[in-house]
This record gives C-alpha cells, structure tokens and sequence, in this order.
C-alpha cells in the first residue's frame, strides 16, 4: 500500500487559488509522486469557506487579512483544522504545501505588506500540521527531492581527489599560527587549486599582498562564539574586505538562538549581509549546539537572509559537521543556498561522503595534508 500524503490541491491542478487558477507541479514531477504516493489534496481555505476567486490575503502576526482590510482569521483557522482531520484521518506523515501561502506557506510567507515582500515563517494550515508533527515540504523541495531521486537511480560517481581539493577552504585558525604559516597554506592552496584559504582576520592584508589573485581569501567574523553585537561584527567584516577578505564566514549569536529571538538572529545576519554585499557570506550555526528545531528554524533564517552559504560549524566548540545535519541542511534550503561541511573531517571517505550528502564547500587542513602524502609516497615508490 502507498503512503499517503497530503497536498495542496492547487499543486496538483485544482483551480482553487484566490485568482481562480492553479499551480500545478511540473507534469513529470506530479507523475513521479503519484507513482510513489497517494495524494490526499486540500485547500484550507476553501475548505474554511472562503470563494473561488476571492480577494488576496496575507498572513500578519496571529491574523489574516485581505488587501481590503478585511480579517479572514476565522476561514483560515478552520481550514487549517480541516487539513489537520484529513491528515491524521489518513496517516499522512508529510504534506506538501505551496510556499509563500498564508494557509500553506512551509518555509516563508508574505510579510501583510501586500508588497511581494517574503518573510520566514508558515502559514496558518502549515504550522497547525507541523504542530502535529507531520513533515511539511514546499513544492521547491518536492520538485529538488524528485530531481535528487532521479539521480540516485543513475551509479554515483565518486568525487576524484582533485575535486575534492577545489572545494576545499584550505583552514588555518588556529590562536598562534604564524605569517610564515599562513604563507605555506596559501603556497599549498594554490598548488592544488582550493577554493580559497580559511585564515584569521589579523592574517587577511598580508595574505592578500602575497597571493594578489590567485587565490581567494576567507575569514571569519564573530569567531568562534558570535555573541558580539552586529554593528560590532559589520564592522569586522567590512575591515577584513578592507584588507581583502574575498569571503566571510560569520557566527550567528547563539544567545539569540537559545532565547528564540528568531527576529533577532535574522537582522544579526542581515547586518553583516548589508556589509558584505558582493562578496561571498557563510553563516556558521554550530551545529552541535542546536536541536532538531533550532537547526531547522535556521535553515529558513539563512535561507531568507540573502547568504550564499550555510555552515555547520566553527571546529572550536563541542563537535564539527555530521552527515546527518549535512543531510538536513541541504534538504531543507533552497537550492541557492549552498552548504558548508566544517570541522573534523579527517579523510578521503569523509569529504566525499559530505560531498554526496549536498556540502560544496569543505572547511578542513585534512585533505590537502592527505595530497601531499600521496605525492610523497607516490615519489618515494619512483625512486
């Protein structure tokens, strides 16, 4: 027997959106899931009584209102229980809701502001199902899962070394490490084509007047604890692209995060985006330090930040990157927002496992120390 799932019945071609249309998934993406699945469909707010077209609403604090002003609470509300009976009346462990929806929005909504303006968040049906535990996945990540499960049914060809090393931050961060050390890890980078050379602030104009262009240049912000205020941090990062900082990679305040000033921790983030703008930005979440929850509420966070990276770690707290939150990670933003694996990756199997999982970036001394033995040994064999 196929799972169930729910979905949002304008995904599957219901001309149930306010506007009277739909917006129905990709012919071979649909197919795919009702090859897999039996689709429960629901529109929320239809079913809450709402008519077919009606006026645009959008979701602000607890209420709901139309672009006429008028508070459509009640209708959402009950729709969303009605999707939450259909789901547990029929075991549905996910439900895959249209994005930016107040009743459906998964990941983000519109801000009330009828002005296009997205925001993290979920609408009111989506959050009702994820109160229930039930997994909620937009259609960009149904369509990416699809796309993901088409390419496993292909043999997965294993990243070559060279690979491995391009998606290297060649990393030296430790509290005495040298000029002159800083030096031979730029050397190194270069000779095997990192992607760029993680080092610390102070190191970032010497780095630069050394390798010029030919190799780009990451530092870190906020290192490693992220509890200083933002200004503070905007300023560090401006400094270091000052000195010629290609690249940030920044804390996120984990204070914030434990308090869940969710607000707070986006316009920590926002603050050094501002400042970095045309430049490369990671955030570090540490993910050691976080729940299930945490890491998933981040996931929208720095999705909607306008960061091109996501991290998992900073390799000075209690634990570095794990498969399973790598994993988590990437299936949980969108495909714009790339995933850096960081901390004790400490060989070949590692990397191309994290590689595999979705991380395009590598934060680690490891592999190249890994290529030079190889040559040494490969040398000492030539002899």
């Amino acid at each position: 027997m196929k799972e169930k799932v729910l979905i949002s019945a304008c995904l599957i071609g219901s001309n149930c959106k306010y506007s009277g249309g739909n917006n129905c998934l990709d012919e071979n993406v649909l197919s795919r899931l009702k090859e897999k699945y039996d689709l429960i469909p629901v529109c929320p707010e239809t079913a809450g009584g709402l008519s077919i077209p009606r006026d645009p609403s959008e979701r602000l604090g607890d209420k709901v209102v139309s672009n006429k002003g008028r508070d459509v609470t009640e209708e959402f509300s009950s729709g969303a229980d009605i999707a939450v009976t259909l789901a547990e009346r029929f075991n549905c462990r996910t439900a895959v809701l249209k994005e930016r929806s107040p009743s459906c929005g998964s990941h983000m909504i519109y801000d009330g502001t009828f002005t296009g303006t997205a925001i993290p968040g979920r609408g009111l049906a989506a959050e009702k199902l994820y109160n229930r535990g039930i997994k909620i996945m937009s259609e960009n990540e149904v369509i990416e899962t699809v796309e993901t499960a088409e390419a496993a049914e292909t043999p997965v060809e294993r990243p070559a070394l060279k690979d491995i090393l391009a998606a290297c931050d060649h990393t030296l961060l430790r509290v005495d490490c040298t000029a002159d050390e800083i030096k031979t890890l730029c050397d190194q980078a270069i000779k095997y084509n990192c992607a760029s050379v993680c080092i610390p602030p102070c190191h970032v104009a010497g780095a630069k007047r050394y390798v010029g262009n030919k190799l780009p240049i990451c530092t870190v912000i906020g290192f490693p604890n992220g509890y200083m205020t933002s200004s503070a941090k905007a300023y560090e990062a401006a400094d270091a692209i000052r000195n010629g900082a290609d690249e940030i990679d920044m804390v996120i305040n984990l204070s914030m995060v434990k308090d869940a000033c969710w607000d707070d921790v986006a316009k920590d983030i926002k603050t050094v985006r501002d400042a970095t703008k045309g430049h490369i930005l990671k955030v570090i979440i540490e993910t050691c330090l976080l729940t299930q929850d945490e890491k998933l509420k981040l996931c929208e966070i720095v999705s909607a930040s306008g960061a091109d990276f996501i991290k998992t770690s900073t390799g000075f707290s209690k634990g570095g990157a794990t498969f399973e939150d790598v994993k988590l990670m990437r299936e949980n933003c969108p495909a714009d927002v790339k995933v850096k694996a960081a901390g004790g990756i400490s060989s070949l199997e590692d990397a191309e496992k994290f590689m595999l999982l979705g991380a395009e970036r590598l934060g680690t001394s490891r592999i190249v120390k890994i290529a030079i033995a190889e040559e040494e040994k490969a040398a000492a064999q030539q002899e």
